[in-house]
């Protein structure tokens, strides 16, 4: 017993505190682990007949796993495991890239003209220099099209003398088609206002007559506006409205005959005579229908010639006996009852709440008033 805890102190001795052998274990544990997986794989891989065919990005990963720095070493150094992790990077970038370069076997070949316009391309050139050497382009491409266009016409029309001193004179007339708007929309428009105002004007210097107004005609008379004058349209809107009269005439010939004096359309002055009229007109309307009634009755019985015999009954006596009803006597005592009952209490209250006062004091005494409590 005594050598058995002599060995264990000697062992603890020669032994490491915990904190420091964590790497150690980690590490150790880590490689018993990674030996156990590869026997197990050895074992599984004999019982498989055939063997797979690993493929490069396998064989790169278990290359790069081999060459991995233990987690002791990560742990102590950060940067070193930076600067690691970098470079390991960089070198699979570069292994991807370069089997990458191997798989692509294509060489693209590049078109002969397509160089020469890369060759012949400024790259000084901006955008608006650009655009404007695109709007050159497309201007000789036009220019190109029109002169091609008029080769092919032979037809050359001939142009009489007239139409060349007029087109002498507007040497402007065929310019762009800016000019074409303006001169259709401005300048025509000017010139032929110009034409119309100086052939009124020398139409109307002809008259020499001027009207005079006087004074009274010029207050009498209605200001009217400049338009007024020259459209008249105070004029056309009466015709407007006489034409539209004669074809209301012509189209509608019917004229009815007008009561001038009937009770039946003085509503409005009688309002009340309306509910009077009414009656009158049921009254009229039942004495008629009584009377056909009555008349259709005596054709009747003119035409009927049967006589019946009536016998006459014993004369009834119920007309001479007293009726009686069930209850009516009991009835009329509780009212009586009831109506007794309401005056004794209108006498108590009297009493009660209106004593007689024997005092000789006029004006100022409180008026008594009968009241019930409210037992809600």
């Amino acid at each position: 017993m005594r050598q058995d805890k002599e060995r264990y102190e000697f062992m603890m001795e020669d032994r490491k505190p915990i904190y420091e052998r964590v790497g150690q274990m980690q590490l150790e544990r880590y490689e018993k682990e990674k030996l156990r997986k590869q026997q197990q794989h050895e074992e599984e891989r004999k019982k498989l007949r055939s063997a797979p065919a690993i493929s490069r990005e396998s064989q790169r990963i278990v290359a790069a796993m081999k060459n991995r720095v233990p987690i002791t070493d990560r742990v102590n150094s950060i940067d070193d495991q930076t600067l690691m992790e970098k470079e390991k990077a960089k070198r699979r970038f570069m292994e991807v890239k370069k089997e990458e370069l191997e798989d692509c076997t294509f060489q693209p070949q590049v078109n002969p003209v397509s160089k020469k316009i890369v060759q012949s391309k400024t790259k000084q050139q901006s955008f608006f220099e650009r655009q404007k050497m695109y709007e050159a382009r497309e201007k000789m491409k036009q220019e190109y099209m029109s002169k091609t266009e008029q080769a092919q016409y032979n037809f050359k029309p001939s142009i009489s003398k007239t139409s060349n001193d007029i087109c002498k004179k507007n040497l402007n007339r065929a310019g762009t088609m800016e000019d074409i708007y303006d001169r259709l929309t401005n300048r025509d428009k000017k010139r032929m206002d110009h034409i119309k105002t100086e052939i009124a004007e020398q139409y109307y210097s002809k008259f020499s007559f001027h009207p005079t107004i006087n004074q009274v005609s010029n207050v009498i008379a209605a200001p009217t506006d400049l338009e007024e004058l020259v459209n008249n349209s105070k004029s056309k809107r009466i015709k407007e409205e006489l034409t539209l009269k004669v074809m209301e005439k012509e189209n509608y010939s019917f004229q009815p005959t007008l009561v001038s004096q009937n009770d039946k359309y003085l509503q409005d002055r009688k309002p009340y005579a309306v509910i009077n009229e009414q009656e009158k007109f049921l009254k009229q309307k039942e004495i008629k229908r009584a009377k056909a009634l009555i008349e259709l009755e005596c054709e009747q019985l003119q035409e009927c010639t049967f006589q019946p015999t009536i016998n006459e009954g014993k004369p009834s006596l119920e007309a001479d006996t007293p009726i009686v009803i069930k209850g009516l006597g009991r009835h009329i005592e509780r009212r009586e009852r009831a109506k007794r009952i309401e005056e004794e209490r209108r006498e108590r209250n009297e009493e009660v709440f209106r004593p007689k006062v024997y005092s000789k004091k006029v004006g100022g005494a409180t008026i008594m008033e009968p009241f019930s409590f409210n037992y809600n």
